[in-house]
């Protein structure tokens, strides 16, 4: 929404361009996924095709920081990327 990318701005990323960035949930709204800021990652437009069409995963973790999982055909061990 209009209020939440600002948000999701200030706590991803505060010196990136906000118009190059596309807010996604990390469990999605049709999937039952709640539409807050603890589900909300915002991603660059490669990163947000990377996640919806290349089957890379994104989840919250404990830090509070998004974390990333590739899928096998990338790392057979799928082991988890923390920016």
């Amino acid at each position: 929404t209009a209020y939440s990318k600002p948000t999701l701005k200030l706590q991803e990323r505060p010196n990136r361009p906000l118009d190059n960035h596309r807010s996604i949930h990390i469990n999605p709204w049709d999937h039952g996924g709640p539409t807050d800021l603890a589900n909300g990652v915002l991603l660059c437009r490669y990163h947000h095709v990377t996640v919806h069409h290349k089957g890379w995963q994104v989840r919250m973790g404990t830090h509070g920081h998004p974390e990333y999982v590739p899928p096998e055909w990338v790392d057979r061990q799928q082991r988890i990327l923390r920016p």
